[in-house]
């Protein structure tokens, strides 16, 4: 006989029912762990049942002729048949016989089946005619039917949704768009209005078989909030209250707690529409609904022990297909693990390459910087030995004379002196420079004039000096003339031609004077001198004023640039240059205080007035703006000799002190130190004038007041330097955050780039929504709070009594610079201050009463999001609320 092979999944056959003109019914018996793989239809002419094949049973027999039968070749016989099916382990298959029918017919076609079945072979009875012992005859066909259902699949994806709102961009067909993520960043959650009874349901647009429900919860926070809610199915739509949707339902279930991240409901019913509705009032978000079924047909008719093996058998298969769906996606998540990895593998070992190259270029560099230090090292220690000795306080110029100017008379005078009594010198100090207007280049000679009542001496001279051209001339002294305060400048002539001496009010003693000398005319507001008919002629000495104290140290100033006025020393990033100064920040950073050498008190340093612990320094030669470590190469870095300007009558230039004769010098408007070649341009390079501070902060008094008083308070200090607590009160941090309703103050400095993670900076934060905490929370990625935010929240219990939540109007905070956050509570009150200025303020319904056993945590992420990468520095938590300028000093004093 023919053999019959049809796979049947572990339904197998429930119900067969084998007819000629009539259908018999009968029950093929198995375990369950075996199902229908093969078919066998015998015959025989005995009138007994034919056998089958080994190990396969007979489910039926049926006699073929009524009883007796002759063939057209003469053949006679009782013709039987008899139906043997096997059984196999199970496996996995796509169709489910659920019936099989044998039909015959005497037109010699194979005969029709019931509708919807499928043949699946037919057979010739009696090989062309018989004749049955009632005297029919006939050429007899046989055929076999069977029914298969659809497979079980998720009849709810990408079918219409509907929500009973929706919040934040949360639009329903999420929940259907075969996305199970629960990330909310990845688009694929659902999101209602906080709402009593807040509902989402799925029309499947018509009747299905539901087996299963899966429902996949939220998983980046907030997943509580699916709780105490319904599952419910029905045959039409649902009305909106829960109680009469409830009613309507075919099936429902209720889930009191919290909904894990997935879980499956067994259902076992017909319905269309499927409604997931929370009991309470609140959000409602889902990631995923899963409505596994297969389109409705009629309900064939198995006995107990046939449906009961049946469940068992459809529990097992969709065990085994949720093994193997969670096997493939762990393959799935290895593989891009591994892709990933070896990705990352591929970029180490090309960082490392490049590193490798770097390092081999450091040290080269460094053997080289070590050859020059060698070689540098004795003048070094020439300069060390020099500084050591000098003892002499900072010093500032001491000027005497008018200001030079254009003459129109040139000089025809011979063997005269001229005395300026207008502009006498102001203080003790050394001469080192001299300027003039020469009309022509003829000899002319500096002298220094001091007078006693009426008496006159010459306390210092030049030596003859011929310009150089006409015009503006300065010459430099070969060595100092040591002035006092009253002494005069004046000018000696000795070609200039013949001249009658004028001493204006009487015989006054000349002292070691001797020739023609001129005084200026009382009051002259220039140097014109007595007589009409006499050349008016000026002159201007300068150099370096003494003190017996630190001389200009301490003071605020300002170093214009000679051959660029327009341009400033500042600060910029760290590093120096010229710039024009237009802001108040550009103002700030060109301000600086001359303090005492840090290396030599007889020299000075340069201290920023808007980062005082930075000091000038040069490195590498190059100037940067750095703050002190206390080592002796960083005091000898920053300390410089204020000397007189190298290019001009006035000015000062700045000669490194363990780099002798290399001064500060802009190149490019950049600042560096380098060795003076002696050109002009080198000299104007490096001659800047000290002007009063183009910004002075008036609160500085204050907050210098307010840093003295930055250990009132504290309670927890963590400089992260190996140090447990610094706050040098005997309180380790244990608790530090149990503030219960007390004022606190929490402040640190922190830095990130984290541009797609929701995380605490600080706090002792662990539930998603209210709880008992304070949170002090960086926005990386948010659907609806921008940035780089800081965000302040405190909170008393799950109910939300006494919240309160404060935002930073600053954003882009995730920058990778470092940040100051200070957040204080004053009873009710709660600030936020971001790099030393205040941000938000708030104020809650009452004082939050914080008491929990959490651990106070630094850059916690939430659920879903990897750890956040974040640098700390200066941790410090006070047990009352800061002043703003407390505040402002905490900011000036623990900057990184």
């Amino acid at each position: 006989m023919t053999s019959i092979k049809k796979k049947m999944c572990q339904t197998t056959i429930g119900v067969v029912s084998l007819g000629l003109t009539a259908a018999v019914s009968t029950v093929i018996a198995h375990d369950n762990n075996s199902r229908v793989t093969d078919i066998q239809l015998r015959a025989s002419s005995s009138g007994t049942p034919p056998s089958g094949p080994a190990g396969y049973t007979r489910i039926g027999n049926w006699d073929v002729d009524r009883g007796g039968s002759k063939g057209t070749d003469g053949s006679t016989g009782h013709y039987m048949m008899a139906l043997y099916t096997n059984k196999a382990p199970i496996g996995s298959l796509t169709q489910c016989v659920t019936d099989v029918q044998l039909r015959a017919s005497s037109s010699g076609t194979p005969p029709s089946g019931p509708a919807g079945y499928t043949r699946i072979g037919n057979w010739d009875v009696d090989a062309g005619g018989s004749k049955g012992t009632n005297g029919s005859t006939g050429h007899y066909m046989m055929a076999l039917y069977t029914s298969a259902n659809s497979p079980v699949k998720n009849v709810a994806l990408n079918k219409a949704t509907k929500q009973s709102s929706q919040g934040w961009g949360g639009d329903p067909k999420r929940a259907v768009d075969g996305n199970t993520s629960g990330n909310y960043g990845h688009k694929s959650v659902t999101h209602t209005q906080a709402k009593k009874e807040s509902w989402w349901q799925v029309d499947l647009a018509g009747a299905y078989d539901i087996e299963t429900i899966n429902v996949y919860n939220r998983t980046d926070c907030c997943g509580e909030r699916l709780s105490n809610f319904y599952v419910m199915v029905s045959d039409t739509p649902f009305p909106a209250d829960l109680n009469s949707a409830k009613n309507q339902a075919n099936w429902n279930q209720h889930v009191a707690g919290r909904a894990p991240t997935t879980q499956t409901f067994t259902v076992g019913t017909k319905g269309r529409y499927v409604r997931v509705q929370l009991a309470g009032s609140n959000y409602l978000s889902l990631a995923e609904v899963e409505v596994m079924g297969r389109p409705a047909t009629k309900p064939v008719s198995f006995c107990t022990e046939t449906e009961k093996a049946k469940k068992e058998l459809q529990a097992k298969l969709a065990a085994a297909v949720k093994a193997q769906k969670e096997a493939q996606a762990k393959l799935a998540a290895e593989k891009k693990a591994k892709k990933e990895a070896l990705a990352k593998l591929a970029a180490v070992l090309k960082a490392q390459t490049k590193a490798k190259a770097k390092l081999a270029a450091v040290v080269k560099a460094q053997k080289e910087a070590q050859a020059k230090l060698a070689a540098e090292k004795k003048a070094k220690e020439e300069a060390l030995a020099k500084l050591a000795a000098c003892e002499k306080a900072a010093q500032a110029e001491v000027i005497g004379g008018n200001p030079v100017v254009q003459r129109a008379v040139t000089d025809s005078r011979k063997n005269f002196f001229l005395v300026d009594t207008n502009k006498p010198f102001r203080a003790e100090g050394e001469l080192t420079w001299w300027k003039i207007w020469a009309g022509k280049t003829l000899p002319v000679e500096l002298v220094i004039y001091r007078k006693s009542a009426n008496s006159w001496a010459v306390v210092g001279r030049s030596g003859v000096k011929r310009p150089t051209k006409t015009g503006f001339n300065r010459f430099r002294l070969a060595s100092p003339i040591e002035v006092q305060a009253g002494d005069f400048v004046g000018l000696y002539y000795p070609q200039a031609g013949s001249v009658s001496f004028n001493k204006d009010s009487g015989a006054w003693d000349l002292g070691n004077l001797t020739g023609t000398v001129l005084f200026t005319g009382s009051g002259a507001g220039a140097t014109a001198f007595s007589g009409s008919s006499y050349r008016t002629y000026s002159v201007r000495a300068g150099g370096i004023k003494k003190s017996a104290g630190d001389g200009a140290a301490d003071s605020a100033v300002s170093l214009q640039s000679v051959n660029y006025p327009g341009r400033h020393i500042r600060h910029r990033g760290f590093l120096g240059f010229i710039d024009p100064i237009k802001s108040e920040l550009d103002r700030k950073d060109a301000s600086f205080v001359m303090v005492p050498g840090l290396a030599n008190s007889a020299h000075i340093s340069f201290r920023s007035v808007n980062y005082p612990d930075r000091f000038l320094r040069h490195q590498f030669f190059r100037i940067n703006l750095h703050p002190s470590d206390g080592s002796q190469l960083f005091k000898l870095d920053a300390t410089f000799k204020k000397v007189p300007g190298l290019y001009g009558s006035g000015g000062f230039s700045f000669e490194s002190v363990n780099y002798p004769n290399h001064y500060i010098r802009h190149s490019g408007f950049a600042l560096y130190i380098h060795r003076n070649d002696g050109s002009t341009l080198f000299k104007k390079d490096v001659t800047f004038n000290v002007v009063s501070a183009l910004f002075v902060d008036q609160s500085q008094q204050a907050t210098d007041k307010a840093q003295a008083k930055l250990n009132k308070g504290l309670v927890a200090y963590y400089p992260f330097d190996g140090i447990l607590n610094a706050s040098g009160h005997g309180n380790l941090g244990t608790n530090i955050d149990q503030f219960k309703t007390n004022d606190f103050t929490v402040a640190f400095w922190f830095r990130t780039q984290e541009k797609s993670r929701l995380f605490d900076l600080a706090g002792d934060r662990t539930a998603g929504s209210h709880g008992n905490f304070l949170a002090i929370r960086m926005t990386g990625k948010h659907e609806s709070v921008p940035e780089g935010t800081v965000t302040v929240e405190i909170d008393q219990d799950r109910r939300g009594t006494n919240f309160i939540g404060i935002k930073s109007t600053t954003t882009g905070l995730n920058d990778g610079n470092w940040h100051h956050v200070a957040a204080i509570r004053d009873g009710k009150s709660l600030a936020l201050y971001i790099d030393g200025k205040l941000e938000n303020t708030g104020k809650a319904a009452g004082i939050a009463n914080i008491v929990n056993n959490n651990d106070f945590r630094l850059g916690r992420s939430y659920a879903g999001f990897p750890n956040a990468v974040v640098q700390y520095d200066n941790l410090r938590v006070y047990n009352d609320a800061l002043t703003g300028n407390r505040v402002k000093a905490l900011f000036v004093e623990d900057r990184p």
